[in-house]
């Protein structure tokens, strides 16, 4: 019996009614499972990891059960005016999803509306058919998510991260570049405004850019990068860190502020 069965006939045994769904995240193929409930709006849908025991999993759908439903106004959620002050930059690989989205380099630029619910963040990715609903052009909804992204860019040093001492800093001269939220970070791969201050900050003109995650970039001071040696460290950290929903194409990109523009170097 595979895993999917095993987990299907544990949630039923735990009197959970499902029903298996797949879906691509991010160019992976993923089984989850959409939990039925008495209100056929509200169907939370779960994935499975393969590190989780399928008690663990059935747990984990029996608490999200047990968890009061937030009180969400999906009209209000999909209001113009919301939309236009809620939506964010986001980048991930290639793919085939029927989303508002561009190609660029070698990842996509696609379009996330943050949602809050209750004391978890969720999101949902644009499409044509929310921005018709909404009256929202295209081109307002993407100068709307890049003034929203670049308000919540940051920069925090992989020292200050580590717990390291300050002085720590020159030794370390790794930046993680990440949303305040810590979510869809290296959609500032589509924004070279969001490096401009930091080089600045630095005393530098250019930077070397890592996308370690869909969630986050580092970003490395060095006057002599290795290119070939920073793409084997993306595939190394990929390898063994990052689940496969949340990696990136391997690559090293350069912020230069000349130009005010990120290449593709390796």
């Amino acid at each position: 019996m595979n895993s999917t069965l095993k987990i299907e006939d544990a949630l039923k045994a735990a009197n959970i009614n499902c029903e298996e769904i797949e879906t691509v995240k991010n160019g992976v193929k993923c089984t989850g499972f959409r939990i039925l409930t008495s209100d056929p709006a509200i169907s939370p849908v779960i994935y499975h990891s393969q590190d989780e025991t399928v008690e663990a999993f059935v747990d984990r759908a029996r608490s999200l059960l047990d968890t009061p439903v937030p009180d969400i106004n999906i009209q209000d959620i999909l209001s113009r005016d919301y939309i236009l002050e809620h939506t964010y930059v986001c980048a991930q690989k290639p793919s085939n999803e029927d989303i508002l989205k561009e190609s660029c380099l070698n990842f996509e630029i696609y379009y996330r509306i943050e949602v809050q619910c209750g004391a978890n963040l969720g999101s949902i990715k644009v499409n044509k058919g929310i921005l018709e609903a909404a009256g929202v052009s295209e081109q307002e909804l993407i100068a709307a998510a890049k003034k929203n992204s670049l308000k919540e860019s940051c920069f925090r040093s992989m020292a200050e991260i580590l717990g390291m001492p300050d002085e720590m800093e020159d030794v370390v001269p790794m930046y993680v570049g990440t949303y305040s939220n810590s979510a869809h970070g290296a959609g500032l791969l589509a924004l070279p405004e969001a490096f401009h201050d930091y080089v600045a900050s630095h005393g530098i003109s250019r930077c070397v850019i890592l996308p370690s995650s869909t969630e986050e970039l580092i970003v490395v001071s060095d006057d002599n990068p290795d290119y070939a040696q920073y793409v084997e460290m993306v595939r190394e950290v990929n390898a063994s860190e990052v689940e496969d929903i949340l990696q990136m194409e391997p690559a090293v990109f350069v912020y230069d502020d000349a130009t005010r523009t990120i290449e593709m170097v390796a």
